[in-house]
């Protein structure tokens, strides 16, 4: 079982859409714009939630 599985259907939903938001910013970067969709509040965000993922993995493994 992966560190995703064990997040709260809550958390799931809002990582999924950081992700979206991070693809996304991706996308605009490629096309040379320079408009912000991700912050940076965005980015601690998602890298709170793989520390969370590697410690639960890690817990029940």
């Amino acid at each position: 079982m992966s560190g995703y599985d064990q997040l709260s259907e809550s958390n799931k939903r809002e990582f999924n859409r950081l992700k979206q938001l991070q693809v996304k910013q991706l996308q605009l970067r490629a096309e040379g714009s320079r408009r912000k969709v991700l912050t940076r509040h965005d980015q601690v965000k998602i890298d709170t939630y793989y520390k969370m993922m590697g410690y639960l993995s890690q817990v029940n493994s």
